[in-house]
């Protein structure tokens, strides 16, 4: 279940794998060990299965295919060394790997995984799962709440929505907890959304949010996809599930530098769309979206397919991250959200 629009911005559980090097979400009941995936040996054969299977997918898939094609050689050169060939320890492997990929591509949502990293229901795009399989991934997700941590009203009327992940937008319950959600606060004199724990997760849902504080159908972005050849708007719904907060109402949405993939989407939007405030620290660069795949026995490989651009800058945060308005920790960010919320609705009597 991760990324294209509607595959995923690393959403669940790559986040928590990606974190290695800026963040991600933690997968439900896994563990800091289970990012690591399980000691074992390698065989030969085996390895050569992995290395030859990685080199095929970021060929096939990787969103820039001329940046794929010219690390080719290299990746295979290194891969194929006398140090990767006396090495069987699956986690030196991986480590190894990883490394090479990230200098290569410096591409945070290239990365490779152990197979226990993702549920297995969650592997398949929602567009090509069963309904037993969505079911399943809709299990995994109630048990995170659908990705919302936290929603209430703060002293002075103002809303508080904690959101650490974007679930599937297509599945059972998604819609449903966000409206519920959106709900509570919907009287409120202004908002202020916490992405400071957000790695990421489906484009689509960050699109749903975002639907709910604009007025009318707005452009968000445009979003190339490699495996489509294909580039499409990305735009609010004129009509949501419930009732709109609407644009009117002043916004502030916390980051810090593990906000990542799609929380950094949600970011960028409102501030290059002059929805919001981006309050807290600068956020962890990754503007791509991807695909998890199954390389070899052992492993998942995350290849960025996929990449925005905003109407406004014409570009992303890739590489660079988002720029908070309002600079400060991630540990402040809350309490400096709270005191320009609450100096706007004093100066708005």
């Amino acid at each position: 279940m991760f990324e294209t629009r509607s595959v995923i911005w690393v959403g669940l559980a790559i986040a928590a794998l990606v974190c290695v090097a800026s963040c991600h979400p933690q997968t439900p009941g896994r563990s800091p060990a289970d990012r690591e995936g399980p000691e074992f040996a390698l065989a030969p054969a085996e390895r050569e299965e992995l290395v030859a299977a990685v080199l095929a997918e970021l060929d096939g898939k990787y969103v820039f295919p001329e940046v794929a094609s010219k690390n080719h050689p290299v990746l295979a050169k290194r891969w194929a060394d006398d140090a990767m060939n006396r090495t069987t320890s699956s986690r030196t492997i991986m480590a190894r790997m990883n490394a090479d990929l990230q200098e290569l591509f410096n591409d945070k949502h290239v990365r490779l995984l152990p197979v226990n990293a993702i549920p297995e229901a969650m592997l398949r795009d929602a567009e090509e799962a069963t309904p037993g399989e969505l079911a399943e991934m809709a299990k995994i997700e109630a048990r995170e709440h659908f990705g919302i941590a936290r929603t209430e009203i703060r002293e002075g009327n103002i809303g508080y929505l904690e959101l650490v992940h974007f679930p599937y937008a297509k599945l059972p319950g998604t819609e449903q907890a966000i409206s519920e959600s959106m709900g509570v606060i919907r009287d409120t004199r202004a908002l202020i959304v916490d992405l400071r724990n957000n790695h990421g997760g489906d484009g689509d849902t960050v699109t749903l949010y975002m639907s709910y504080l604009f007025d009318k159908s707005t452009l968000l972005s445009e979003s190339y996809d490699r495996l489509t050849g294909k580039t499409t708007p990305d735009r609010t719904r004129t009509e949501v599930r419930g009732h709109k907060y609407g644009e009117k109402r002043p916004l502030w949405v916390l980051t810090s530098s593990a906000t990542f993939s799609g929380g950094e989407a949600f970011a960028y939007a409102a501030q290059t769309l002059q929805r919001g405030t981006i309050v807290g620290e600068k956020t962890g660069g990754g503007g791509h979206y991807n695909k998890v795949v199954k390389v070899g026995r052992h492993f998942l490989l995350s290849v960025a397919v996929g990449m925005t651009k905003s109407p406004i800058t014409h570009t992303n945060w890739d590489g660079v991250g988002v720029t908070p308005d309002v600079a400060t920790s991630a540990d402040e960010a809350l309490d400096a959200a709270m005191m320009l919320a609450r100096k706007t609705m004093r100066d708005a009597k």
